[in-house]
């Protein structure tokens, strides 16, 4: 009987430190993608020239933007540009980049390797940015928000020649991500309301809003 009740105290404490573990992790993990991001938005940087324009653009689940870079090794700086897309269905973020790694056939200048003077990008054209790394997993709900200077909150924006923010930047981005743990992740149903109802128990909610130097 001692035996048992000693297993069943250790059990329950083994599964309390568990527990505890994952909620650092996932907090962990969560504050970190969420400051690399706000790293990239609060340097972005817009143009409103007809040719090389640089445009800042995103959505409810994605963001596009040109933002200084870390030196490369001949210590040249110069933008880069930035795409963070959430998928729903792996649930996860993916961080896109294209560093300034060619020179301009005319000039010796330094450019980015991408799509400044292209249209306004999308969560598909952002997967043609050079490189792609997984920001972070068990993201269960991932929501933007931008506001301009007058504190109106709006749920896309476009910098571009035709979108309805052009030329400028928004003042705030207000960013909402919801996470759980890779144990809970790995045993989230599939539909709701089962799934709604277990990441109401586990998930959790972290917030971050970012100002953006630059904006007018």
């Amino acid at each position: 009987m001692i035996v048992s009740m000693l297993f069943t105290i250790f059990d329950r404490a083994s599964a309390a430190w568990i527990r505890g573990e994952a909620t650092v992790d996932r907090q962990r993990s969560a504050r970190l993608s969420l400051e690399l991001l706000s790293r990239s938005l609060s340097q972005a940087f817009i143009t409103t020239t007809a040719t090389d324009r640089v445009v800042f653009a995103g959505s409810t689940n994605w963001v596009y933007c040109a933002a200084p870079s870390a030196p490369i090794p001949d210590l040249v700086s110069d933008l880069a540009e930035y795409g963070y897309v959430y998928n729903s269905s792996s649930d996860s973020i993916t961080r896109y980049a294209s560093d300034p790694t060619r020179k301009n056939e005319t000039d010796g200048t330094w450019k980015a390797n991408g799509r400044f003077d292209a249209a306004t990008p999308s969560p598909g054209a952002l997967t043609n940015l050079a490189t792609s790394s997984l920001l972070a997993e068990g993201v269960v709900g991932f929501q933007i928000r931008y506001y301009d200077a007058s504190g109106n909150g709006v749920f896309s924006w476009d910098s571009g020649a035709a979108g309805p923010q052009y030329g400028t930047l928004p003042a705030l981005v207000e960013i909402a991500m919801v996470s759980v743990d890779g144990r809970t992740a790995a045993h989230l149903p599939a539909s709701d309301p089962a799934r709604a109802n277990a990441i109401a128990q586990h998930g959790r909610t972290n917030t971050m809003v970012v100002h953006l130097l630059h904006a007018q």
